[in-house]
C-alpha cells in the first residue's frame, strides 16, 4: 500500500512547479484576447495550455472547482472580501489564481475572492 501512495504522489513535486507556468499560460490568453491581437497566435497557446491541462488530467491533478460555490478554507485561500447585492455571503465571486488537487489531494489552494454579503447603506 505504501508503494502505492508513493506511485500515486511522486509526480507532485513536479507539477508544483510546473503550475506558475501553466498560469503564465493563462494570463498571456486571457491578456491577448482583451487585446484582440494576433488570433492565431491565442488558438497556438490555448492548443498548448488545453494539452498541458490534459496530460495533467491523466495523471490525476485536477483544478480545485472554486467558481460561484460556497468558500471552503480546506482548498481555498481568501485573498479578498468584496461586497455585493447578488452573491450570498461567503460565496466565491472569482478565482484570481486556480488551485489543484492532486489524486485527491490539495497541491496548491484556490486564491479566490470572498463575498462579504449586501453593501453597507450610506
Amino acid at each position: 500500500r505504501e508503494k502505492e501512495e508513493l506511485a500515486k504522489f511522486a509526480i507532485a513535486p513536479l507539477i508544483e512547479e510546473l503550475l506558475p507556468s501553466l498560469d503564465h499560460l493563462e494570463m498571456a490568453i486571457s491578456s491577448a484576447k482583451a487585446s484582440n491581437e494576433a488570433p492565431a497566435l491565442v488558438t497556438g497557446v490555448e492548443m498548448v495550455y488545453s494539452q498541458v491541462r490534459r496530460i495533467f488530467a491523466d495523471f490525476g491533478v485536477v483544478p480545485v472547482d472554486a467558481d460561484g460555490k460556497e468558500f471552503d478554507p480546506k482548498t481555498e485561500e481568501c485573498v479578498a472580501h468584496e461586497a455585493s447585492d447578488t452573491i450570498p455571503e461567503n460565496q466565491v465571486i472569482k478565482v484570481m489564481r486556480a488551485g489543484y488537487m492532486c489524486n485527491g489531494r490539495l497541491l496548491r489552494p484556490a486564491s479566490v475572492v470572498v463575498s462579504s454579503g449586501k453593501k453597507a447603506v450610506k
